[in-house]
C-alpha cells in the first residue's frame, strides 16, 4: 500500500470517526432535552439557569468539531513539496475535490486549488 493510499484511507478514518462522535453527541443531546421537556414541559418554558438548560448548554458547547492539520508549502522540505505537486494531480483524477485534497494531504487549500487549476489549464493546452 503506497503512502497516498494510507493518507485517504486515514482521512475516510478521521471522517467515519467524527460522524459516529456526532452521533454520540446528537443522543446525548437529544436526552437532555428530553429531560428538560419532562422536568419544565417544554425547553423554551425552562428557566435559564436551570440544571437541565445548564447542562445542555454544556453539551453544545462540547460539540465535536472536524478540524485538519493545514501546513504551509513554504515550509514543508522541497521533497516533501514536490511530492504534495505530484499527489494532487493524481487525487484530482481519482475524483477528490481541492478541498478534500488540501484535507488528505494535510496542506491549506488554497495550494490545493492552484495547483487543480494549474493541471486543469495545463490538459486543457494539450
Amino acid at each position: 500500500m503506497d503512502l497516498l493510499t494510507q493518507k485517504i484511507e486515514r482521512y475516510y478514518e478521521r471522517l467515519n470517526k467524527h460522524r459516529i462522535d456526532h452521533q454520540i453527541f446528537f443522543a446525548e443531546l437529544l436526552e437532555l432535552i428530553r429531560n428538560c421537556e419532562e422536568a419544565w414541559g417544554s425547553v423554551q418554558d425552562a428557566p435559564k439557569d436551570s440544571q437541565e438548560m445548564w447542562l445542555i448548554r454544556q453539551c453544545v458547547e462540547n460539540e465535536p468539531k472536524l478540524a485538519f492539520q493545514e501546513r504551509l508549502m513554504p515550509d514543508l522540505p522541497k521533497v516533501t513539496v514536490n511530492q504534495i505537486r505530484r499527489q494532487i494531480p493524481r487525487l484530482y483524477e481519482m475524483g477528490f475535490d481541492y478541498l478534500e485534497i488540501s484535507r488528505i494531504l494535510e496542506i491549506r487549500p488554497k495550494y490545493a486549488y492552484i495547483t487543480v487549476f494549474n493541471y486543469r489549464k495545463a490538459r486543457v493546452l494539450e
